[in-house]
């Protein structure tokens, strides 16, 4: 399982009234602020931590802590690209569509492994 990284996954009532983005976000176990640049990469690829961080309304250094750990989890990438004194790296997000395609196939598995262990 891939991506399923709250072992206490929603429930059907917190399910029934959240909308996909929330939802994702729960299932992924995503902070508020990660949350907020994971949604922001999706839809501004190749952003740079400054970019990020005056859209979300964070220290850079915050936003760059968020970064890291949607990096650790592999929902970001990160690109370095040369610049006369240095690099600058930008950030995108995973494709949406192949990360819920992932999710709902973690959600199959996890039950496939629950049916089981409950009627073994």
């Amino acid at each position: 399982m891939r991506f399923l990284m709250n072992e206490n996954l929603c429930s059907k009532l917190q399910i029934n009234k959240m909308d996909e983005d929330r939802l994702l976000s729960c299932l992924l176990s995503l902070n508020d602020l990660e949350s907020e640049v994971l949604f922001y990469l999706f839809s501004h690829p190749h952003s740079t931590t400054k970019e990020i961080a005056g859209a979300v309304k964070k220290h850079r250094s915050t936003v760059q802590k968020a970064l890291e750990q949607l990096l650790s989890q592999g929902l970001a990438l990160r690109k370095a690209s040369s610049l006369s004194r240095g690099y600058e790296y930008t950030y995108s997000a995973i494709s949406k569509n192949e990360l819920k395609k992932t999710i709902v196939q973690d959600v199959k598995e996890w039950c496939k492994l629950i049916e089981e262990k409950l009627l073994a």
